[in-house]
């Protein structure tokens, strides 16, 4: 009967998709692992929908089925493509840009959760920039919503393989959305 968090991310792709899909993939199991041990009591919703390219076929079949209802929701955190991407042919820097949205009530907590993290952002989610699915949940009343995402330099590549992950820009993102769980859920 707890007010539900749900945690989101894409999970398929073109070719390979190791930066695109596996750096969002590896933040969310980090975050399932982490609220299951620091957060048993709470009652979480982790989702990974396939159908991306396809409209957002897994996102819509999810809320239509398996959702919880917004009045039920506490916070939806969307993990979106290329969070943990690195930067072309330069492995010491993540991918640029990547991009921090959020609602308009939860910018500054949103934005302290993740400094120094290179995003750009917040950008409020009503101005529509390229959202992906987390547009989906934001149109379905889901509040507050908020996601990272970025182009990637091996987008939709064949040759988006293990070494196109930057292994500190994945794990900033996971670390970024636990403090977003934290400071926003605090009783």
């Amino acid at each position: 009967s707890a007010p539900a968090i749900v945690v989101s991310t894409p999970l398929s792709g073109w070719f390979h998709a190791t930066a695109e899909r596996g750096s969002g993939i590896g933040a969310f199991l980090s975050i399932a692992r982490w609220a299951s041990a620091e957060h048993g009591n709470r009652r979480f919703v982790f989702t990974a929908n396939s159908g991306h390219e396809l409209g957002d076929a897994g996102a819509h079949a999810f809320l239509e089925s398996e959702a919880p209802p917004p009045e039920q929701t506490r916070l939806w955190l969307h993990i979106g493509a290329n969070v943990g991407s690195r930067h072309g042919e330069e492995p010491e820097r993540p991918s640029s840009p990547r991009f921090l949205m959020s609602n308009a009530s939860v910018l500054f907590r949103t934005w302290a959760a993740f400094r120094g993290q290179d995003l750009g952002g917040p950008v409020p989610l009503a101005f529509g920039l390229g959202r992906g699915e987390l547009a989906a949940y934001f149109e379905a009343g889901y509040r507050p919503g908020l996601g990272v995402f970025g182009p990637g330099p091996f987008h939709h590549c064949s040759n988006d393989r293990l070494p196109g992950v930057h292994l500190g820009a994945t794990r900033g993102v996971a670390l970024g959305f636990a403090t977003l769980i934290e400071t926003l859920t605090r009783r």
